[in-house]
């Protein structure tokens, strides 16, 4: 184990010298307008029918992606559509916004990233036990696409497709939405039971930093190495 991550972190030192010596005026154009801005992108126009409208949303996330990347404090908002007959809710793509955030490479570098819901989701809901309240179940599956920044460059891992769940998904368990009314019922999410692919050459990420991320951070990776938990709160409008 300590081998092996030392060989990475080794593959990393080496990259990093081959990426600061890409010319200056490569960086800046791969950097331009990917890096422009940080700010979080207004979610677009709540829907209001045919359903029950609803809020929600993420906080104190963490996420693990490969074996080298991980982050903490993932925040997010979404809204959408309940239908109560058959227990179903739907969120357009547009309507669920991850915030901007940073994940750490071995612990040892920060660095900017995002995740964007690249597709509309439809999750679905179950009556769980409750000692007082009301409580649900809550199944979640969401394609998502992650951009991780460095020295200039932008690199996409995904789409890739975590089901997020208040139930278990492989290693981990969440927790119910639970409260004393529907206004208001919150929870944990988990998602570890997917896969991760390789990360693939653009405009904004050389061939040459797509093989060398692929090889530092360990991808692509099979179902249950990468995980996503997530507090959550949902509320009927």
């Amino acid at each position: 184990m300590f081998r092996h991550t030392a060989r990475r972190l080794a593959s990393l030192g080496v990259g990093l010298a081959l990426i600061g010596g890409v010319a200056a005026g490569t960086a800046l154009a791969s950097a331009s307008p990917a890096s422009a801005s940080t700010t979080t992108p207004a979610p677009a126009t709540c829907p209001t029918t045919p359903g029950i409208p609803f809020s929600g949303a993420l906080s104190g996330g963490t996420v693990k992606i490969g074996s080298g990347l991980s982050g903490s404090g993932l925040t997010g908002s979404a809204c959408g559509l309940v239908d109560l007959a058959s227990l179903t809710y739907g969120i357009n793509a547009s309507n669920f916004t991850f915030n901007p955030t940073s994940v750490s490479l071995f612990g040892l570098l920060n660095l900017p990233s995002t995740i964007t819901v690249v597709g509309n989701a439809t999750g679905s809901l179950s009556v769980a036990p409750a000692t007082s309240g009301i409580a649900f179940n809550t199944t979640l599956p969401l394609t998502v696409k992650a951009s991780v920044k460095l020295l200039g460059f932008t690199c996409s891992v995904g789409p890739f497709t975590p089901t997020f769940t208040t139930g278990t998904s492989g290693s981990l368990t969440g927790s119910p939405l639970a409260g004393s009314s529907l206004s208001t019922l919150s929870g944990k999410l988990v998602a570890n039971a997917f896969t991760v692919p390789a990360i693939q050459p653009s405009a904004t990420c050389p061939g040459l930093i797509a093989s060398l991320s692929n090889a530092v951070i360990g991808l692509p990776e099979a179902a249950g190495k990468s995980s996503i938990t997530s507090s959550a709160t949902f509320s009927l409008q």
